[in-house]
């Protein structure tokens, strides 16, 4: 299964990073008189609400996905290491502080937060990633610090402080390492919940505006015609789950491996 999931997610990738070379329409192009048509040899999956071509749409929507699930994995991943490994290694006061932020955060559901933020900010991509990373790194911080003060009971850690070595030089060369082995993983992980938070916020209006064909602007625009043109949800319905799927299958053979 994890080689059919690479696969996937290069296939996806790639769609995304050559978008140009696989559309055969200009994804903004509206036409009223093809609204919500059926399948066809010029439309190979019909056209959404706005007479766009779905197929060229979907390979759009891939790209901006892409585009903001990288991000946001990148952004939490960066800030939740860099705090979890100074609040786990260094521990005190500011160990206590950022436990209590992390607490204060995943005691509201991120998803709705999030939804705050872009009500707040306005519904665009910047905003939507922003909104996700600011409560997205919680879950990252305190992964990273359970690892950091597991790592720190280790013979080898007590052993190198022992004979001299400096608090930065042990974090960097011995401690950092092996958290980011685990961050790999983690990271696989996000980008699934990344990928769902995302569809969901655009789903309910709140994510990109809805003249653009991300994943979830098209399930909401094919729910209104849902009995008579089901295959306007079902497309981009089954591109996330099988993205989804083969993150969280990469993250389990990551884990296993690593």
């Amino acid at each position: 299964m994890k080689y059919i999931s690479i696969i996937i997610l290069l296939t996806i990738s790639s769609v995304a990073i050559f978008s140009p070379f696989f559309i055969d329409y200009n994804p903004n192009l509206m036409d009223l008189s093809l609204r919500a048509c059926q399948p066809s040899k010029e439309h190979i999956l019909g056209c959404d609400l706005y007479g766009r071509d779905l197929l060229s749409g979907l390979i759009i929507g891939s790209q901006i996905t892409m585009y903001i699930s990288t991000s946001i994995v990148l952004i939490t991943c960066l800030i939740g290491l860099f705090i979890g490994l100074s609040a786990g290694f260094f521990g005190g006061l500011f160990d206590l502080i950022v436990v209590r932020i992390i607490d204060l955060f995943l005691a509201f559901p991120g998803i709705l937060l999030a939804m705050f933020l872009i009500s707040l900010l306005g519904p665009n991509i910047n905003n939507i990633i922003i909104s996700i990373s600011i409560t997205g790194w919680t879950s990252i911080a305190r992964i990273c610090r359970s690892q950091v003060i597991s790592l720190k009971s280790k013979e080898y850690i007590i052993a190198n402080q022992a004979i001299g070595s400096s608090k930065f030089r042990t974090l960097i060369k011995h401690i950092f390492p092996a958290t980011l082995v685990q961050l790999m993983t983690i990271a696989s992980f996000s980008f699934s919940s990344v990928i769902i938070a995302e569809a969901s916020l655009s789903f309910l209006g709140l994510g990109s505006p809805s003249n653009i064909p991300t994943w979830g602007n098209l399930i909401s625009q094919g729910r209104e015609v849902l009995a008579e043109r089901p295959h306007l949800s079902l497309a981009p319905g089954i591109l996330i789950m099988a993205v989804v799927l083969a993150f969280n299958i990469l993250g389990d053979s990551l884990q296993e491996y690593l």
